[in-house]
């Protein structure tokens, strides 16, 4: 962990949703350790109670199995601008809305029940640009945001690449390299 602002009960449910198609599990990297340190990072902020992969097919598929016999849902986005963040938009708003009443889409997680969605905290994996707006929202809500992202300049093209993590470093309240996770 870089730095974080502030704390929240160690019993806060906390989502994670993963920009696969921005941030696969890197070359080299066994999937099944990769995806336990990511829990592991969650877990330190909360009980985890959903965590989605959102990639295309194409980019998912070599993982695919391995992701979901880590147990991790996968979320197909098809291919084209944005589909999968816009899936990740409305799937943590739905998560904030949902958890009031201690259900997680399909999950029923006892002793989160009649949460104010601020003592929710969201984990965003990306390395996209458009998640800036999603994050000021959750932000002007006073939920938890913890980001994993590259802070390396290896995989800048032209300077975009740190651009965009410096937004979703400005609007973290945790961050976590995810170079350093591997």
């Amino acid at each position: 962990m870089l730095w974080e602002k502030w704390s929240k009960p160690k019993q806060a449910p906390v989502a994670v949703f993963w920009d696969y198609d921005n941030c696969p599990v890197p070359l080299g990297v066994d999937t099944r350790s990769f995806v336990s340190s990511l829990r592991l990072v969650s877990a330190a902020h909360g009980l985890p109670v959903i965590f989605r992969v959102y990639g295309t097919p194409a980019v998912m598929a070599p993982r695919a199995r391995e992701l979901r016999d880590c147990g991790v849902e996968l979320i197909r986005a098809l291919p084209g601008k944005d589909i999968a963040e816009k899936q990740i938009y409305v799937d943590v708003m739905e998560f904030l809305l949902d958890g009031r009443d201690g259900t997680y889409g399909s999950y029923a997680v006892s002793g989160v029940e009649n949460l104010d969605p601020r003592q929710s905290c969201v984990v965003l994996i990306s390395k996209g640009t458009g998640y800036y707006p999603l994050l000021l929202a959750l932000e002007n809500r006073a939920v938890k945001k913890i980001v994993i992202t590259s802070l390396s300049r290896r995989w800048s093209i032209a300077g975009v690449g740190m651009q965009a993590a410096q937004q979703l470093v400005y609007m973290a309240d945790v961050v976590y390299d995810w170079n350093s996770l591997g």
